[in-house]
């Protein structure tokens, strides 16, 4: 593989917290009660648009939009890497090869988060679901990836810990490695992946064995 591209969230870093804080605050700043059911639907929609607009009208949809990217810039700082996965990273890196990170979170927060954990130096490139058309699961972000940094298909892999993730990559004919760091459940993920993994190291172990 001379190509990896990382999902950020749920993959490189642990930010559903600071994710469902902001969405808290959202509801409250419109007098809506945020409820559970509320937040895991938060987390099942790559565009904050669609889901913003399940509960409020266009122009409160495009204030709360405002809203989320002020804070999600304001949280970069608090959000914390899951163990293991700057050594994994670091380790990628020294066998000469590009990573890059395709996201659904918006650019300017997704930089910060990287550049503050130290993984920033890195990153090839990073995109963002507002660097493209269209979020996941369609591949537009990674095809840009592949497009901009001149390399194939088949010497990529996409991780993801997200179905569009993977659905994604499937898209674009990319290898597609599913995970999950805080559930030992496959559900669907496995059943669409190439690979899954549970633990980082694990990850690292089959990355590193391909050179």
């Amino acid at each position: 593989m001379k190509h990896w591209v990382f999902d950020l969230d749920g993959t490189l870093v642990d930010s559903s917290a600071a994710y469902e804080k902001a969405i808290e605050m959202i509801f409250s700043e419109f007098g809506l009660t945020c409820t559970t059911d509320d937040l895991h639907k938060a987390h099942l929609y790559f565009n904050p648009f669609e889901f913003c607009a399940l509960y409020l009208n266009p122009d409160q949809t495009k204030t709360a939009i405002n809203m989320l990217l002020q804070l999600n810039l304001d949280h970069a700082e608090h959000i914390t890497e899951f163990p293991g996965i700057s050594e994994l990273i670091e380790n990628i890196f020294r066998k000469n090869v590009k990573i890059s990170v395709w996201t659904g979170r918006d650019l300017n927060s997704a930089q910060k988060i990287l550049q503050h954990l130290g993984l920033s130096k890195y990153i090839d490139r990073c995109v963002s679901r507002t660097c493209v058309p269209n979020t996941k699961p369609k591949p537009d972000g990674l095809l840009k990836i592949l497009k901009d940094s001149a390399n194939h298909h088949d010497d990529t892999v996409m991780v993801g810990d997200h179905p569009f993730d993977i659905l994604g990559a499937r898209a674009a004919s990319v290898k597609a490695v599913s995970v999950s760091w805080k559930t030992n459940d496959i559900l669907e993920l496995g059943k669409i992946s190439d690979q899954h993994f549970f633990k980082v190291a694990d990850l690292k172990n089959w990355a590193l064995s391909h050179y």
